[in-house]
């Protein structure tokens, strides 16, 4: 019976890796093919997963062109705290993926702090570009960005198993 698991577990991996060939490889058809062909199997929900890595590349990538964008702005003196929120998040957000997308024997004690980490640092960005969005697009476009990317760390954050 263990056989005829293994054997049929190993059916579907190939089947999956046949599926992901022929898919155009955009950012959400890269990820789910690594999960879906990803030898380990893992304790968190694949939907929400990927939601995150989604939102936490987008964040770090959009903090990162909003912090570059301030730099390039007149005056940009009032935009200082602004950069290196935009740095510090663009940073922790990366950081996050790099933990998240590990599914070999995650610590989940690790990862949910990470997330909390993530979390704050979103919610501080946001805060931060919030008060210069009417007058720099680029910093609302952030904004929304970090507060996707917070609801996104949430809601993994719920569905991680219980930390013993």
């Amino acid at each position: 019976m263990a056989q005829r698991l293994e054997y049929q577990k190993h059916q579907e991996s190939i089947s999956a890796r046949r599926e992901f060939v022929n898919t155009p490889l955009t950012l959400e058809n890269a990820i789910i093919g690594m999960l879906a062909t990803h030898p380990a199997t893992t304790e968190m929900d694949r939907e929400v997963l990927l939601q995150c890595l989604e939102t936490c590349i987008l964040c770090s990538t959009v903090c990162s062109l909003c912090a570059d964008a301030c730099l390039a702005e007149e005056g940009v003196a009032h935009l200082v705290a602004c950069i290196q929120s935009n740095w510090a998040c663009a940073a922790i957000c990366h950081s996050t993926v790099q933990l998240l997308v590990r599914q070999q024997e995650p610590s989940w004690q690790t990862l949910y702090l990470q997330l909390e980490t993530c979390r704050a640092a979103c919610e501080a960005c946001a805060a931060i570009c919030e008060g210069h969005s009417e007058m720099h697009e680029h910093c609302r476009i952030c904004a929304t960005a970090c507060q996707d990317c917070t609801s996104a760390c949430t809601r993994l954050m719920g569905t991680l198993p219980l930390i013993k």
